[in-house]
């Protein structure tokens, strides 16, 4: 098995903001149930935040709900006094509407006046008095809704760090950035079946005091996500996770150039003591590759095809000892 340096950059990221969360997984495969864990916990702990909160609102609830009773008891009553003459004065007032005898006339217009002043007074008196007995009923439910509104204030407050969880663990379970720490780690796995004198570097970050330039462009820094070093030279690996989605955005327009950008800034950097060293640049992809891609010098393969691929280069211009110098050489790079 392959000598192993570090760990993988994309899933040690993903650990740290984990842990800033106050969250532990030990693989991505563990963030649904995780996710699933943690919602969960929110539902248990805003119901129990209910129940410490909910038994004056209960109380309240009962109460309003008395009172209700009550008043809609004393209502009829009240009104059952008035209803008669409520009645008779409606029928009153419907018959001098109704009447059009050429001598009643005259005299039925101020009849209708008076008998709608009386039926409206008459009307008036249920309507104040039940306005009279809501009153304290409005005031008690207008307290209830400030209790509620509180109880909503004290659940998010008691449940606002798992729920902090739950919300970052949605964001994180359909991330591109979960699907490459996928990916990453299952490049690590492929990787580990190399032979035993390969060293496989992981999340080296290099960066040059003085700018190089290449293709047109200023190299100055580079992140290689994994860089094997074998007898036959260097193969520094770039992991892509790429859904349709993600291909048919073509966001990976410029990856080709920055796998070959990191590829020759690595070959410049060892160079010096290790001439003569080739260093081959390779996109280890999971998922689907986009069409009539240019990819120059970079190899594009799936994971489970890099081993192979590396495996083929059978020149020794290293042997083991200068593996080990040059392991130890670029790790030193990446650690200043």
């Amino acid at each position: 098995m392959a000598e192993i340096h570090g760990i993988s950059g994309a899933w040690d990221a993903i650990a740290a903001k984990l842990e800033a969360n106050q969250l532990q997984a030990e693989h991505p495969a563990e963030i649904e149930p995780l996710l699933t864990s943690c919602v969960k916990e929110l539902a248990e702990q805003i119901s129990q935040a209910k129940y410490r909160s909910g038994s004056e609102i209960l109380l309240q609830e009962q109460e309003i709900s008395q009172e209700k009773e009550k008043n809609k008891a004393e209502l009829a009553t009240f009104s059952e006094k008035y209803a008669l003459e409520i009645e008779q004065s409606a029928a009153t007032l419907d018959y001098f509407k109704h009447d059009r005898s050429i001598f009643n006339f005259i005299r039925n217009y101020f009849r209708v006046r008076r008998e709608t002043k009386r039926l409206k007074r008459l009307r008036k008196i249920v309507q104040d008095y039940q306005d009279e007995i809501e009153r304290p009923l409005r005031s008690l439910e207008t307290a209830l809704e400030d209790k509620k509104r509180d109880q909503e204030k004290y659940i998010r407050e008691q449940c606002s760090e798992i729920n902090a969880r739950v919300e970052f663990l949605k964001g994180l379970a359909g991330s591109q950035e979960l699907a490459g720490a996928f990916a990453d780690l299952e490049m690590l796995d492929y990787l580990k079946t190399l032979p035993d004198n390969v060293h496989v570097i992981n999340n080296l970050k290099v960066r040059v005091e003085r700018g190089i330039r290449f293709d047109g462009n200023w190299l100055i820094n580079a992140q290689i996500d994994h860089i094997v070093v074998t007898t036959s030279g260097l193969f520094t690996i770039k992991v892509k996770n790429w859904s349709k989605q993600v291909v048919e955005k073509k966001a990976h327009s410029d990856l080709f150039q920055q796998i070959k950008n990191a590829s020759q800034l690595c070959y410049e950097l060892i160079k010096p003591k290790f001439p003569g060293v080739s260093v081959r640049g390779v996109l280890a992809y999971r998922g689907s590759l986009p069409d009539n891609l240019n990819v120059g010098f970079v190899k594009a393969l799936p994971l489970q095809d890099v081993p192979g691929y590396i495996n083929w280069f059978k020149e020794n211009t290293l042997n083991d000892r200068q593996v080990g110098e040059m392991v130890e050489y670029i790790r030193s790079l990446s650690e200043n």
